[in-house]
């Protein structure tokens, strides 16, 4: 019978956990306060490089106290994320790199969309590695439980 204290107690940590068992392709992980979702190009034991993750919560913040939560730097990425655009209108919004933290033509973006978070790294270059977050798995563990946070109504903010 499997130790109740073994099961995770948070989003980052169920993906974390999930990773164990899967190297590559869609990990996705759901609990009572939402679901996280990883495409996985390759992982080991310390690390792994991620294409995009997705964080969804049940019960969303309005999209300006999401991007005000989750502007500057986000556990695992170099650069500081800054709201590009946010309509509470359209119920989402976008960050991205900061310009002046631009490199290489690199940046991560984030789009906000009711209640889900969608992280990806784009690129205006064709290299194939600017696609790819490269995160420890702990930077991936708390990253998702940072957006998790920062999405949630009843979140208190602190990230």
């Amino acid at each position: 019978m499997a130790d109740p204290s073994d099961r995770p107690t948070s989003l980052g940590s169920a993906l974390n956990q999930a990773l164990k068992d899967r190297h590559f392709g869609t990990v996705e992980v759901t609990l009572p306060q939402g679901r996280a979702r990883a495409e996985i190009l390759d992982s080991g034991p310390i690390g792994a490089r991620v294409r995009q993750l997705e964080v969804e919560v049940p019960d969303p913040a309005p999209p300006q106290t999401q991007a005000h939560r989750l502007s500057g730097r986000l556990p695992g990425l170099e650069e500081d994320l800054v709201p590009v655009e946010v309509d509470p209108g359209l119920g989402g919004g976008v960050l991205r790199t900061a310009p002046e933290q631009l490199s290489g033509g690199r940046y991560h973006e984030l789009e906000l969309r009711g209640g889900r978070a969608r992280l990806h790294r784009p690129s205006r270059e064709r290299d194939l590695a600017a696609g790819e977050l490269v995160l420890t798995r702990d930077a991936l563990e708390r990253l998702v439980d940072t957006l998790a946070r920062g999405l949630d109504a009843g979140g208190d903010g602190a990230i």
